[in-house]
């Protein structure tokens, strides 16, 4: 979250994009094997029993050493290279800055809606930013529109996070697993496949959230829990001037 004298706040989305995977990939296979050769060649030197699991020594640190760097140099690149999508919050309203150059804005002066949704990650063939999640997570997500301006945000959080957060705020609980095909073996490999959902449902009461979380698939900004929270305060603040709770 950065703040720009004092006026405007900054919520940086999607820090954990493609160009940091691919580095964070990098970093993991290059230590892992700079440290096995290095290690594996000092411990085969060495005149004792030791050398004889040398092998085994030597994959075990170089997991320790991979995994350690491939986690500082992740924290570091998702302070300091950011995807460029934001969202910039201020007392006059919020400016998105989507994939594209795209921008999107909602003026808190006038109207405008809000859906908020949360679902379960899990009992579905989960993929992509999912896959590398606890099974015990949940997805939290808003969209606010005003006319043909609107855009959603989103954030992941563990069970125990996620009540205090939803009481009383409206939020509406779907189950992608209802929807998600496949057995087992998609379920454990993963899949980046969305469901289809059915038109009887985009026509009933779940059908504004579905249309969203559809949007969430395609332009969706994950946030930070911190972020996302000071952002769904603010929300909640500009929605209740309007006197108009609920979604």
């Amino acid at each position: 979250m950065e703040s720009n004298q004092q006026t405007t706040i900054t919520l940086h989305a999607n820090k954990e994009h493609s160009g940091v995977r691919l580095v964070v990939i990098f970093v993991l296979a290059a230590a892992f094997f700079a440290t096995y050769i290095g290690l594996n060649g000092i411990v085969r030197d060495l005149e004792s029993a030791i050398s004889e699991f040398a092998f085994i020594l030597s994959c075990s640190f170089a997991l320790l050493v991979s995994l350690g760097l491939a986690a500082i140099t992740e924290r570091y690149l998702k302070l300091n290279w950011p995807s460029g999508q934001r969202v910039e919050l201020s007392e006059s309203g919020a400016v998105v800055y989507l994939k594209e150059a795209r921008t999107n804005a909602i003026d808190w002066s006038d109207r405008f809606t809000v859906l908020r949704w949360y679902f379960a990650i899990k009992g579905y063939a989960v993929g992509g930013r999912e896959r590398r999640l606890p099974k015990n997570y949940f997805c939290l997500a808003l969209q606010l529109q005003q006319d043909d301006q609107r855009f959603v945000v989103n954030c992941y959080l563990s069970s125990s996070q996620v009540s205090p957060i939803i009481e009383g705020k409206g939020f509406l609980k779907i189950s992608p697993a209802e929807y998600y095909k496949g057995g087992f073996v998609s379920r454990w490999i993963g899949s980046t496949d969305r469901p289809k959902i059915p038109s009887s449902v985009l026509a009933g009461r779940e059908g504004p959230y579905w249309i969203a979380e559809r949007r969430r698939w395609t332009e969706g900004m994950e946030l930070e829990s911190d972020d996302f929270l000071a952002f769904l305060d603010l929300v909640e603040k500009k929605f209740i001037e309007w006197d108009d709770l609920g979604s």
